[in-house]
């Protein structure tokens, strides 16, 4: 009767630990994946941007030829 009861109270015990391990790592995964979008996002913005000060410079470049061209 004691060792079954200290089995049961075992196994409680260990599922308590599993559903924290759970629950932990579904937060780290959230982490990561939130971490993952928002380096996602900074490369987005950085890529956008270096494109806009590649359109700029082509145009400022038209507009010097054409300046010279007159």
């Amino acid at each position: 009767e004691k060792a079954r009861k200290k089995k049961e109270e075992e196994e409680k015990r260990m599922e308590r630990e599993r559903e924290k391990e759970r629950i932990r790592v579904g937060k780290e995964l959230l982490e990561a994946k939130r971490i993952e979008e928002d380096n996602e996002r900074k490369r987005l913005l950085a890529l956008r941007k270096a494109e806009k000060e590649e359109e700029r410079r082509a145009r400022e470049k038209i507009k010097q030829k054409l300046e010279e061209d007159k």
